[in-house]
């Protein structure tokens, strides 16, 4: 496997490198997806410079055509893992350590299970309360607990893995997904109107259909309209709860503070002039997060604090492009070095 040298990380001859399995589906990768730009950013550039890596890619349309199913299984996601399971070709190559992508789906803990590997990871990219049934809850469970580690995309992750698999929390570890700067840098070329100089913007998006910190922006705004009068809140965003927000902002007298958009297709230029951006509990924008951490803004949560607020400069906001904080939390991890 051939990949571009990282001029950040020293090249080791490939005889000294551990073996690496990593498992992602095989239909193309997506370039919309953030996980697969993830895999495409991981495969790329980083894991080969420190791993042997091969690339395991799982027949899932072979996989899934017709033929008995397993009548001893007795919900659809462990049907799934019996048929995927029965379709992997038996190992041939040992590997030190295998990490699969997609690890709240059956087929990843079938093609994970299958491989010949001395160590075993997931890494968990959405909210596995989200997308796990009651009932497969002792099934994952089962799964999980004869992994070595399990990568959480975020603290909001691990904390629901945690709630749901208590015992197995001391496994997971917060390891942040790869950001494909590339990718928003690109998209930031557009360009939008600008908000002034002589503000300093927050930028929050967010889903307006339930009650959520959203809600507490007009109050927020009102609090701070004589003590920092340059601060301007922008809530991109629709729902149910939309026109009781915008109540919100006429009582609160924050018209000229609080803008209330419809999110854009393209949120990267919004995102690329804004000071600082506003994570809201529950109901925030992931993929809109990510963007955020890939241009360097600064994230904050509710509640703010005074030295927050006050430290914020009225200012055109820049896009700051970094690097993966979490790169060799990473390698560490899947080494089973000492975090």
């Amino acid at each position: 496997m051939c990949c571009p040298k990282s001029p950040r990380l020293k090249r080791i001859e490939v005889d000294e490198l551990e073996k690496l399995a990593l498992v992602i589906p095989s239909q193309p990768l997506d370039a919309e997806a953030r996980h697969d730009r993830a895999t495409a950013e991981l495969l790329a550039q980083m894991l080969p410079q420190e791993f042997d890596c091969t690339c395991v890619q799982p027949n899932l349309k072979a996989a899934l055509q017709p033929r008995s199913e397993d009548k001893n299984a007795p919900t659809y996601t462990q049907r799934s893992y019996a048929l995927w399971h029965r379709t992997l070709p038996p190992p041939v190559e040992a590997f030190d350590a295998a990490l699969a992508m997609d690890g709240l789906h059956p087929w990843a803990l079938a093609a994970l299970e299958g491989l010949n590997a001395k160590r075993r990871y997931i890494w968990l990219c959405d909210l596995p309360e989200e997308y796990l049934l009651p009932e497969d809850i002792p099934f994952f469970a089962e799964h999980y607990a004869a992994l070595t580690g399990i990568f959480c995309a975020s603290e909001a992750i691990r904390e629901d893995f945690g709630r749901l698999f208590p015992s197995l929390a001391p496994k997971s570890t917060v390891i942040t997904l790869p950001l494909d700067t590339a990718y928003y840098r690109q998209l930031s070329r557009e360009t939008e109107e600008p908000w002034g100089a002589d503000t300093a913007d927050i930028l929050a998006v967010c889903r307006l259909d339930s009650d959520n910190d959203a809600q507490k922006i007009p109050q927020l705004a009102a609090r701070w309209k004589v003590k920092k009068p340059e601060l301007r809140w922008h809530i991109a965003g629709t729902g149910s709860r939309q026109d009781r927000l915008v109540r919100d902002i006429v009582l609160a007298d924050v018209c000229d503070e609080v803008e209330l958009l419809d999110p854009p297709e393209n949120l990267a230029p919004l995102m690329a002039q804004a000071n600082a951006y506003l994570s809201i509990a529950e109901a925030g924008d992931e993929e809109a997060e990510r963007m955020a951490r890939a241009m360097g803004k600064t994230i904050f949560q509710l509640p703010l604090t005074d030295q927050q607020l006050s430290g914020m400069e009225a200012r055109v906001g820049k896009a700051v492009f970094s690097e993966w904080k979490d790169q060799r939390k990473c390698f560490k991890a899947l080494k089973e070095e000492r975090l």
